[in-house]
């Protein structure tokens, strides 16, 4: 009776490792290697247990890797783990993997005929090793994400055929430049299907907007850059004609300018210092469009003072005047400013302004505020107070008849109200590991 309820949650997961890749280290020249001989004869064994006909039917799913992620012994590394060698025939684990496939009958994937999601994680290929892909091309992959060192040569035009453009809804490329540039030239058409995007962009070079347009679909678009990419050119295209359906948008500051009058665009999360915030709102594109944002999420970066943070925060609700969420966490980074204090900037003080300046948008009905202050520099609960958030509570609900729920969190308390069951607030001492 017991292994009737176990045994579907013991052999529902597979994993098999049938080499290591040597291509991107520097220890043995390029190659596979395989365990050695008595490892061998331990996995064959494994496999022909999970491909028994008892076992087989559990399997739901399969991961088929490469040692990579696990502790190896590589020839003259001197690193700990297992010991791999050198063989003749490097493919004999995975030669038996794929003749004991069929026996999976139960994995939604049915022999690749219906894979819909396709992860490839650090891809390589061995000199000498020939990929074909092309027969596969009749696959119906919805979901690609593919993750990669920053290296010249990530073979990504190996799965290109893959990518059906009528079928593909969500690609995530966040990890290579050099792969989505790799994906936009190898096919001169659109990814028409395409709801959502996560990519990294030089947003320096005038290229990006070119990337973008290759997606129309988008609905969902979170964007990388590169740290020492600080610039933005400007789009080629205006965006509201490149992304005429976004509604989500998650990246730098600095693009806000050119998404804002997308009239799609509802939820917004970004990080932004002084700098970024002066030129979003000084933007001639977002202060002129009735923009339709309706949740920001927003990290702010480094505000010495109460006064520009609580600047800061007047700023962004005269741009973002529709907001029915507004979620703020302010940063503080004393490594970046000599001047760093901690005493400058008191939470109690903001909220006295909160509460006595009101400058929210009036149909605000979510509010969070989070202080995350640098280990060793916290806002002691001396500095905190804690304030009367109680007080500040019944001046903002007087003031916004609309508003449900308020959060705080920060340097030694936290508080929830929410309109239906009343407040919270608890007061508590940073730990030990964080006040050091």
């Amino acid at each position: 009776m017991f292994h009737r309820i176990a045994h579907p949650l013991l052999f529902r997961d597979l994993e098999f490792h049938p080499y290591v890749c040597l291509a991107v280290t520097n220890c043995p020249p390029s190659g596979l290697l395989v365990p050695e001989e008595e490892r061998i004869s331990s996995l064959f064994h494994r496999l022909q247990f999970w491909s028994s006909p008892d076992i087989a039917r559990l399997v739901r799913t399969c991961r088929v890797s490469d040692w990579s992620n696990e502790d190896v012994i590589l020839p003259n590394c001197g690193t700990n783990g297992r010991t791999f060698r050198r063989a003749e025939d490097p493919y004999i684990l995975l030669t038996a993997f794929f003749d004991a496939l069929p026996r999976f009958a139960s994995l939604p994937t049915g022999l690749l005929r219906n894979l819909r999601i396709l992860e490839v994680n650090l891809c390589s290929v061995v000199q000498g090793e020939v990929v074909d892909t092309g027969e596969l091309a009749s696959l119906h992959v919805t979901q690609f994400t593919f993750r990669h060192h920053p290296v010249a040569e990530p073979c990504v035009e190996n799965w290109v055929p893959l990518l059906n453009p009528l079928i593909l809804t969500h690609m995530n490329l966040a990890y290579n430049e050099g792969v989505l540039a790799q994906i936009v030239q190898a096919t001169t058409t659109t990814f028409p299907c395409v709801r959502s995007l996560n990519i990294t962009m030089r947003l320096s070079l005038p290229s990006w907007s070119q990337i973008l347009s290759k997606f129309p679909a988008i609905e969902v678009l979170q964007v990388k850059r590169f740290r020492c990419d600080n610039a933005v050119s400007e789009p080629r295209e205006p965006l509201r004609e490149l992304l005429p359906a976004l509604s989500k948008y998650t990246g730098p500051a600095q693009l806000l300018q050119f998404l804002v009058p997308i009239p799609t665009l509802r939820r917004v999360s970004v990080s932004m210092g002084g700098q970024s915030l002066d030129d979003i709102v000084q933007s001639a594109s977002v202060t002129s469009t009735a923009n339709n944002v309706t949740s920001l999420q927003a990290k702010i970066i480094d505000m010495a003072t109460n006064e520009l943070f609580f600047e800061a925060v007047c700023a962004m609700c005269s741009v973002f005047s529709r907001l029915t969420e507004l979620h703020l966490k302010i940063v503080e980074s004393p490594w970046c400013r000599d001047d760093w204090d901690s005493n400058a900037f008191k939470p109690e003080e903001f909220l006295e302004e909160l509460e006595q300046q009101s400058p929210l948008p009036m149909c605000i009905q979510k509010l969070a505020l989070h202080w995350d202050f640098p280990a060793g520099n916290p806002v002691g609960a001396d500095d905190f107070g804690p304030p009367d958030l109680n007080s500040v509570k019944d001046a903002l609900v007087a003031e916004y008849p609309e508003l449900r729920m308020i959060w705080v969190q920060g340097s030694g308390i936290m508080y929830l109200w929410r309109r239906e069951r009343g407040a919270t607030q608890h007061a508590f001492e940073e730990p030990r590991e964080y006040m050091a």
